[in-house]
């Protein structure tokens, strides 16, 4: 639903106080030149988006015929405010935008580009907002700029990338098991770990925040990235982080890198057959790689990879973990029980989940969670793709359903619901089906079902075993799930039993 920013009483009261600053306390916070209407509007809602922690800003800038026209949307988690059709006769938002991000704008237009700028907020209005700076130090935000030309104008698109507010590995609210499993995996010396999603899922604050665990000083560290997006900090080993600019690709970057001495690589992005393979040849050689590309959920990821013309035994041989990932809102209590419609029931069904009510939070939004479908580059999966003149997304589906850690997208989003106060409409809007999960359904949707509980109860079910897995009796998951939940195994399917041997 979008929503006209000007009517917003949140930024109407910003508004009056940043105009009430003096012309020292406005420079501070990029409010110069305020006699500039249309200026200094496009500043306040910069601020309006860093106080809020919004994601980003877009900007459209339109050829009227008798001056130009802009159109400014801030993304407010699912949805926008904005402020439209504001007429900007003297160019007053583009050239300020050209500004910011150093560009003389007469040099730039007709090219598309990428660029930065930061925002500093002094830390007496950062903490009157809520905002914690470090300490010591201004609350600065950087914002990642893509720059378009248009069929009538032109397009920013600001992303906002705050190091203030991004989270720590443990504060991701994941499951322990796969949090462990992660983890497990990211202490191998090599091997390539793959994390897709579509823009604004998440995947660079998910790398970022397991490089934090990763960067102890034990290891030297290079970041290939465009731009470059969180800072690293040296804790007694070296750390490289190169932007990706002009003559200097992706691929080139990667393989100057593997020249200087490497153990941490971290690709900002594979899109192209010369990056990808480079990224192979480097986990194969002894370095620890990170990379993310764009695709729908995991099993696709790997039809994306040899899409890009990936060998497929070279993909066997180096690829350890695939990491889909989105974002889903979270509200607070409390929690009203409802019963789902028609339509919800068919799509559940269609995912393999049976349910006729469900728990939402009706409470004002609270944050984000993150919603991961991981695959396991297990034996059997190495052994489904190797050699082989395509990879079959439904062969790597069944293969990884079996995984105690693996969740589908829709499974895992239907467990936010009703463990984080997320709403089902969301879910269906924003995670990808599988047509493959009502005839062939994940693990824990399938015990789900024969056990008569909900996933979040099965997920704890798992969690609690693998917790007490040294001091009960049970030496399966299906043994300790008969005692839990009190059902024979002889009324289990085969996957459930089966699943033991996915480990």
């Amino acid at each position: 639903m979008n929503t006209n920013l000007l009517e917003n009483p949140v930024f109407l009261e910003l508004c009056t106080y940043l105009d009430n600053l003096t012309e020292i306390q406005a420079n501070k916070i990029l409010l110069v030149n305020v006699t500039r209407k249309n200026e200094s509007l496009l500043r306040k809602i910069i601020v309006y988006t860093i106080i809020n922690g919004y994601s980003d800003i877009h900007v459209e800038i339109e050829n009227t015929g008798t001056g130009h026209e802009a159109n400014i949307f801030v993304r407010d988690t699912d949805d926008f405010q904005s402020v439209q059709n504001l007429k900007d006769t003297h160019k007053e938002i583009k050239e300020r935008l050209f500004s910011l991000c150093n560009f003389m704008g007469g040099a730039v237009e007709g090219v598309n580009w990428s660029a930065s700028f930061k925002v500093l907020l002094p830390p007496e209005v950062a903490l009157k907002f809520g905002l914690i700076p470090f300490p010591g130090l201004p609350y600065g935000v950087n914002f990642r700029v893509e720059y378009i030309q248009t069929f009538s104008g032109l397009a920013f698109t600001c992303r906002l990338i705050d190091p203030q507010t991004t989270p720590k590995f443990a504060d991701l609210k994941l499951p322990k098991l796969l949090s462990d499993t992660i983890m497990e995996i990211c202490q191998a010396p090599s091997g390539l770990i793959v994390v897709s999603g579509p823009t604004g899922s998440g995947k660079s604050t998910l790398l970022n925040a397991i490089f934090q665990c990763l960067n102890d000083g034990s290891k030297s560290v290079v970041t290939i990235e465009n731009p470059v997006e969180f800072k690293i900090f040296k804790h007694g080993a070296p750390v490289k982080q190169i932007q990706v600019q002009g003559e200097i690709t992706f691929a080139s970057a990667l393989r100057a890198t593997l020249r200087l001495d490497p153990q941490l690589i971290l690709v900002g992005e594979i899109r192209d057959f010369e990056t990808m393979d480079a990224a192979l040849e480097a986990a194969n050689t002894g370095h620890l790689v990170f990379a993310t590309v764009h695709a729908n959920d995991a099993h696709n990821t790997l039809q994306r990879m040899h899409h890009l013309r990936a060998d497929t035994f070279k993909i066997s041989e180096s690829l350890t973990l695939v990491l889909a990932q989105r974002l889903l809102t979270t509200y607070e209590g409390p929690g009203l029980q409802r019963e789902l419609t028609y339509d919800e029931k068919s799509w559940l069904a269609n995912n393999g989940i049976f349910m006729d009510h469900i728990t939402e939070n009706v409470g004002p939004k609270l944050g984000k969670v993150p919603v991961i479908e991981a695959i396991v580059m297990d034996s059997t999966l190495k052994n489904e793709i190797r050699g082989s003149e395509k990879i079959d997304t439904f062969s790597v589906y069944k293969a990884a359903r079996h995984q105690h850690t693996y969740e589908s997208m829709v499974s895992f989003g239907v467990r936010c619901v009703l463990d984080h106060g997320c709403k089902l409409s969301q879910v269906q809007r924003s995670l990808e089906q599988n047509h493959h999960a009502k005839e062939f359904p994940g693990f824990r949707v399938d015990a789900a079902q024969k056990y008569g509980v909900n996933l979040s109860e099965i997920s704890l079910a798992i969690e609690d075993f693998y917790a007490q897995r040294t001091t009960h009796s049970s030496a399966f998951l299906h043994e300790f799930m008969n005692d839990r939940f009190g059902l024979c195994a002889i009324n289990i399917t085969p996957l459930v039993q089966n699943a033991e041997r996915a480990l």
